[in-house]
């Protein structure tokens, strides 16, 4: 797994790592074939993670979306 951000809150910083994963498999696959399981894996956490910190699958991939729309605005 990856290093990111701060140990003082873990939840916000394997949010951090689960959205920039998120935002390269957007990147690379598109959104409508990124799988939660995916990014989960490849951030080294277990799939349910993405329920517990994003609510779902889609919440995950907006929040992606949304930060990578920003970047090209």
């Amino acid at each position: 797994m990856s290093q990111c951000c701060s140990a003082k809150d873990p939840a916000a910083s394997l949010r951090e790592l689960l959205l920039r994963e998120a935002e390269r498999a957007i990147a690379e696959q598109g959104f409508f074939d990124v799988s939660a399981r995916q990014v989960a894996v490849n951030v080294g956490v277990h799939p349910s993670t993405v329920v517990n910190l994003f609510g779902s699958r889609a919440a995950l991939l907006k929040a992606a979306q949304a930060r990578l729309s920003q970047r090209t605005d």
